[in-house]
């Protein structure tokens, strides 16, 4: 059988996904803009990745960004987008307690951004939901701590 309907094409399309992405590089470029012109703590961070690079050498202390996922639930005229991801924070383990230092800095001051920016996007609601130490990255024998804060962005609206 074959179908014989046209196929929809709305007439404005949702930047939900680039909207969320943008937040998130702002929210790391403030905080490393912040920590830098502040002296939070020395040499907290130094570069901000889309991704966690290839060659770690040289590059922490920094952040990166994770992947973006999306969940989608349709329930009568409402679809809800649930975005998740991640900001991460990796450091050379040279001076375990002066990385131990900017790490937990590096927490604390994020976990206010976050709450700061919970409803930057007005038509959902922005969130951390869970940060810590996750497993050391390596490059080569050299261990880099790697602290990681998961943050969801949830749209909820009417077909549009």
């Amino acid at each position: 059988m074959t179908w014989t309907g046209t196929a929809v094409i709305p007439s404005s399309f949702v930047t939900d996904r680039q909207d969320v992405h943008a937040l998130v590089i702002a929210i790391a470029d403030a905080w490393i803009t912040y920590a830098l012109t502040n002296g939070i703590v020395k040499g907290l961070v130094l570069k901000r990745w889309h991704t966690l690079p290839e060659d770690l050498s040289g590059e922490g202390p920094a952040v990166y960004l994770s992947e973006i996922t999306e969940r989608i639930t349709h329930d009568m005229q409402t679809r809800t987008t649930v975005f998740e991801g991640a900001v991460a924070y990796f450091d050379v383990l040279s001076d375990p307690q002066e990385t131990d230092d900017r790490v937990n800095a590096f927490a604390d001051y994020m976990r206010d951004i976050f709450t700061a920016n919970a409803q930057t996007l007005p038509y959902g609601m922005f969130e951390q939901y869970q940060a810590g130490d996750e497993p050391p990255l390596h490059e080569g024998t050299t261990p880099f701590a790697h602290f990681v804060i998961r943050w969801r962005f949830t749209v909820q609206g009417g077909y549009r």
